[in-house]
């Protein structure tokens, strides 16, 4: 059974010191609990506590001798009776448990509760893999369903047996699903031919290269490679995605002949896992890639057209100045002739031949000389856009296929026999307009095109496919971070079956049409009250070209006393150095032991991971850049990249994260902020450059569209990783 403390799960427990503000909100008597005391013929006192206990624990496991005693001396002062210390007698006991099971409707964890507990553990596990989540989602569960909870250990068993009893029959189901010949490919892997030469299994798993084009064709390599084996993944639709990736997290870590050593049963799942997560890794590296070239080239374009820029405008001060020259001469001389004798002692005829040309040279606008560089790299991304075509695939999030259809005809005029496209049924509508004379040549009069340039309308392709692909318009089939909206949802047979539970849950109407309907009623309300409170309300809202939005508050004067107060506490603190920080922290915690290489073990020694982590930490978390952190800590940059591929994998991540804090709340200071039910929020908009599906006008902001982000900040936590949600959606 996996080992894991209560403290991390949502079991309810009782404190040993106990604060004021908890007492008051847990233990104080609501009505009708005073008078189910007050009417009972017994020990009050003890009926009492043993209440209040079994609603803060909802079980009956803990003696009444071994409550805390502020909780019976709050409860005591209730009822107006002496606090005494309580103890455990047998008949009392039973009918005290009797009349709270009949007051609360809670009913006791038997056999039958728990036959139904394990089924129902059974099927959340097939979608829950984490041992602390199930756990927390059978305490919210038995609440729901009115049950007492059984001991934390009790409890723990029977999730750790559900979670067991679904990873064997899932990795039978994977087996008895591959064939003879899929084992043996699996198995082919983890052989090599030679002794000392690396296996199949270990260049399967190699991260991806710098931004270049070999990188590129050498993941497209990889990912034909990977779809070689052409083994079927139908079963893992039956398996859920944290386990897959679990699996396959499982497969880097160990070595060839470790994953060999292991059952068949085991490992044939592990190894059917990794190849499907390295599919969607792969195709999601080859985007990655595709991405950043293609910002590499438009930096680089930009840089061009900075650099036209600037040698344009000192091309335009040397020819005003001659202007200015030639005026003087104009004005100042007799004759013609003593005008053109002046003028050609001024320059010789090809000085001024030269600066002719490059008047003309640097006459065209500005944003064409980016478009001429971006150009000039067509033959570059020639050397890898075909293969992307070919082995990648392309669909629409939206109705609007047009970005689809202009890819599918440039796959059909791929051949360079073809200089230029046909105009013919060729998809237009997506070209910006900034790239429209670049890539169109039209009739002056109709604007009807004539023809279309191969290369530029390619270029343009991969732009606005990088932008739709960022924007979520168009996803990836087969890719994990690019796939489409749907995979993030639900299936359809889990939210029919839980549509109606969901609907009460949250006192929603049936149908949308009395949905709609209440908003409507709720915005008419609303509106009624604006109208008939309008005068009153108008140092606080203003109308602007029509539209109603709310004044700012004024923010209120800090009192003399905190401005001191802060004052004194940054004097007193003095500057440290972060490296000093972190190599501190670790040694408190050992939080550096945690990141586990990603891939084969490392043969490395604790004081030299320590050193490397340390600076990949520096490095990423203060954004300095692998360079910058060189110079500053001695670490080389391909050390720095090495160790965040290696080592800093999302488990990795939030298994820190998660130790971090653990160790953070047994602090005598954090139990001195607060208890953590208290936390303040504000909201930040965030414009977006381009128009996406994600992003929406807001009437609190302005104009424009943008999403909106709330970090919370609470006296236990900050809540620096948020979602970006839709104006609509947070309304």
């Amino acid at each position: 059974m996996r080992e894991v403390s209560i403290e991390r799960t949502a079991y309810p427990r009782l404190l040993g010191n106990i604060k004021e503000k908890e007492l008051i909100f847990r233990y104080t008597f609501s009505s009708e609990e005073f008078s189910l005391v007050r009417d009972y013929g017994g020990n009050i006192l003890s009926l009492a506590v043993r209440l209040k206990v079994f609603d803060h624990l909802l079980s009956h496991n803990l003696p009444l001798s071994e409550v805390p005693p502020p909780v019976v001396d709050y409860v005591a002062s209730q009822l107006g009776v002496p606090s005494v210390s309580l103890k455990e007698t047998r008949k009392p006991r039973y009918e005290q448990i009797k009349i709270i099971r009949e007051y609360s409707g809670f009913s006791p964890f038997t056999k039958e509760e728990r036959n139904k507990l394990e089924a129902w553990l059974i099927s959340q596990a097939e979608k829950q893999f984490h041992l602390v989540d199930l756990v927390n989602e059978a305490i919210f569960h038995l609440k729901e369903m009115r049950v007492e909870l059984p001991s934390f250990q009790r409890l723990l068993r029977l999730v750790s047996s559900a979670l067991h009893q679904v990873d064997r029959r899932q990795s039978e189901l994977v087996n008895q699903s591959l064939s003879k010949d899929e084992k043996d490919k699996l198995d082919s892997l983890l052989l090599s031919e030679c002794q000392y030469q690396r296996t199949p299994f270990y260049e399967l798993k190699e991260p991806p290269e710098k931004p270049s084009a070999s990188s590129i064709i050498k993941e497209i390599q990889l990912l034909q490679r990977l779809r070689s084996f052409n083994i079927c993944f139908n079963v893992l639709g039956k398996i859920s995605n944290e386990r897959i990736k679990h699996f396959s997290e499982i497969a880097k870590s160990y070595k060839s002949n470790e994953l060999y050593d292991l059952t068949p049963e085991t490992r044939y799942p592990i190894l059917l896992c990794f190849i499907y997560m390295r599919i969607k890794e792969v195709t999601d590296n080859i985007v990655e890639l595709l991405i950043r070239l293609w910002n590499e080239m438009t930096r680089d374009a930009e840089k061009a057209q900075n650099d036209y820029v600037l040698k344009r405008d000192e091309v335009k001060e040397q020819s005003e100045e001659l202007y200015e020259q030639f005026l003087e001469i104009i004005v100042e001389s007799t004759s013609k002739y003593e005008i053109v004798d002046r003028i050609f002692d001024l320059k010789s005829y090809e000085e001024y031949k030269s600066i002719l040309e490059m008047i003309r040279r640097f006459k065209r606008p500005k944003k064409e000389k980016y478009f001429e560089a971006l150009s000039a790299r067509y033959s570059f991304v020639r050397r890898f856009i075909p293969l992307i075509w070919e082995h990648l695939t392309f669909r629409s999030n939206t109705s609007d296929n047009t970005l689809i259809r202009a890819l599918e005809y440039m796959k059909e005029n791929l051949q360079p026999s073809i200089p230029e496209l046909p105009v013919k049924d060729a998809p237009v509508s997506f070209v910006p307009d900034s790239w429209d004379r670049h890539v169109f040549v039209r009739q002056r009069s109709t604007r009807k095109i004539l023809s279309i340039n191969k290369r530029m309308y390619e270029l343009c392709i991969v732009e606005q496919l990088i932008d739709k692909i960022i924007a979520s318009e168009i996803y990836v089939s087969g890719s994990q971070y690019y796939s489409s909206l749907e995979e993030y949802l639900i299936s359809k047979e889990e939210f029919t079956s839980s549509r109606e539970d969901y609907i009460r849950k949250l006192n929603l109407p049936e149908t949308a049409e009395e949905f709609i309907k209440q908003l409507m009623d709720e915005l008419q309300e609303r509106l009624d009250y604006v109208n008939q409170n309008y005068e009153n309300l108008k140092p606080y809202t203003k109308v602007s070209r029509g539209s109603l939005s709310f004044s700012r508050i004024e923010k209120e004067k800090v009192p003399e006393e905190i401005e001191r107060l802060t004052n004194l506490i940054t004097a007193r603190l003095k500057p440290v150095s972060i490296i000093d920080i972190i190599i501190d922290i670790d040694k408190l915690t050992g939080f550096l032991e945690i990141f586990e290489p990603v891939g084969y073990r490392e043969r490395m020694t604790p004081e030299q991971k320590a050193k490397r982590m340390t600076a990949m930490l520096l490095c990423y978390g203060c954004n300095l850049g692998p360079t910058q952190t060189e110079r500053s800590t001695g670490v080389s940059a391909t050390s720095i990249i090495y160790m965040r591929r290696r080592y800093c994998s999302e488990e990795n991540l939030l298994k820190v994260i998660g130790h971090l804090s653990d160790c953070q709340h047994k602090t005598w200071l954090a139990k001195a902020y607060g208890d953590g039910t208290g936390f303040i929020t504000d909201g930040t908009m965030y414009s977006a450059p381009k128009k996406s599906m994600h992003t929406e006008p807001h009437f609190r902001y302005g104009k424009g569209r943008g999403v909106i982000s709330y970090p919370l900040l609470s006296d236990q936590y900050v809540a620096l990783i948020t979602q970006a949600r839709t104006w609509s959606y947070l309304l």
